[in-house]
């Protein structure tokens, strides 16, 4: 157990193997993605979180990251395809694949623990967390804050609301390179069957799913507690619908949650 509390406390400063920062480019489809890879004090491998975030990414995470880190998981922050000044263009579609390329980049590096890695997300960033950890069964759990199920999101949707919608993706898209607006919706509309999260199951894996009961923008109705009486979540589940609750896991024990 942590002798300290990593939210408000720094833990004993190791001057061997200290935590630092790496700025790193992570290739995906031949465009190359900016992110900080948060590396963890101590000797050896250490487990990893990569945390994504939501649309367009106004939130970063950063300071997730660092209390992650405190203690003790590595931590990957980094921008999607056409996101932040990353290279190439953003949709939805590349955010999943986006969020595999860097699973596939994490894997690589000697500072991971390939047998400890959690997919952690915002929003949208938590859809594409829980997506491709129902497709990597490599993944030891995952995470999602306020989750954004795109396909409901859609499936909510008037069709009278339409041109509100383009105009939504449209003003959200300053800091994105996008095709256009219309090309976003679009890519929703062809696959709002397969990215479900309803449809989907994950078993033998630990989920967290963190919702806000006062969140306009991903209502717990809507968004999170269809997940929770769905076949997704299995027995491990935890769960919380209280707008502050932070649950921190050390990865210096054996997990509670993941």
């Amino acid at each position: 157990m942590l002798n300290f509390d990593p939210i408000s406390q720094d833990p004993p400063y190791d001057s061997v193997f200290p935590p630092h920062n790496i700025s790193v480019q992570i290739p995906s489809a031949g465009e190359n993605m900016l992110g900080v890879f948060f590396v963890a004090q101590g000797a050896g491998a250490h487990a990893t979180i990569v945390l994504l975030h939501g649309f367009p990414g106004n939130e970063h995470n950063f300071d997730l990251a660092q209390i992650f880190r405190r203690a003790g998981w590595n931590v990957l922050v980094f921008h999607y395809r056409g996101a932040w000044g990353s290279a190439g263009v953003f949709s939805f579609t590349h955010v999943l694949e986006d969020t595999r390329a860097a699973l596939d980049f994490v894997r690589n590096l000697p500072q991971v623990d390939t047998s400890r890695i959690v997919l952690m997300g915002h929003s949208m960033g938590a859809w594409s967390a829980l997506m491709n950890t129902i497709t990597d069964g490599q993944i030891m759990g995952a995470a999602g804050i306020g989750v954004w199920n795109i396909s409901a999101f859609y499936e909510q949707m008037p069709n009278d609301q339409h041109a509100i919608v383009l105009q939504w993706l449209a003003d959200s898209c300053a800091p994105l390179r996008v095709e256009s607006a219309q090309a976003l919706f679009d890519d929703i509309q062809a696959n709002t069957a397969e990215w479900d999260l309803r449809r989907h199951t994950l078993t033998g894996r630990h989920v967290l799913l963190v919702a806000g009961a006062e969140d306009e923008d991903t209502p717990d109705i809507i968004h999170h507690l269809p997940l929770v009486r769905m076949p997704m979540l299995n027995s491990h589940t935890s769960l919380s619908k209280t707008p502050i609750t932070l649950f921190l896991v050390s990865a210096s024990n054996s997990p509670a949650l993941f």
